[in-house]
């Protein structure tokens, strides 16, 4: 392991690890989106499985991704704009070790991918590695509330001015 990485992957089947790279990089970087993920891990990484409908690696959750092949687990991708994402089901070994080998970048390590046996549920595992702690996301900015709030406290200060005598 890189003394650079801050997450390895434990995983048992090839589509369970690839899951578990997608949300080792949520935890490196909380406030990513899908496009984020998108533009991390290039849809050329899971070339032999290109599909018009469904051309990137990873799509938010819907029945035209879920139709298109994406990867139905019980362990969504959530990223911080509240949204599920899916990735795509289908990885050929090639793939697989060419989306590990780019996961490298962002700190993020590959253990050697188990096989699992017929009829039995892939899984991974995230290890965090050299004092890593995940960040928290970014707050979102609620200066549309303190805005309407400002106006109401204003108006209500105009109001107690104009009509409550002196």
């Amino acid at each position: 392991m890189s003394s650079q990485s801050k997450v390895c992957v434990y995983g048992k089947a090839q589509n369970r690890t690839a899951l578990g790279i997608a949300n080792a990089y949520i935890k490196v970087y909380p406030d990513a989106t899908v496009t984020d993920l998108n533009n991390a891990f290039p849809s050329h990484l899971n070339s032999g499985r290109s599909n018009k409908d469904f051309p990137e690696i990873f799509a938010v959750k819907s029945q035209q991704a879920i139709d298109s092949g994406a990867f139905i687990t019980d362990e969504p991708i959530a990223t911080n704009d509240g949204k599920e994402v899916l990735i795509k089901a289908l990885w050929t070994k090639d793939d697989f070790e060419k989306f590990a080998e780019h996961a490298k970048q962002y700190g993020i390590e590959v253990n050697e991918c188990e096989e699992t046996k017929k009829g039995v549920k892939g899984s991974y595992e995230l290890k965090y590695l050299n004092n890593f702690v995940p960040p928290a996301p970014k707050a979102k900015s609620n200066k549309m509330i303190f805005a309407i709030a400002g106006g109401i406290i204003l108006l209500i200060l105009l109001i107690v001015l104009l009509f409550v005598d002196k």
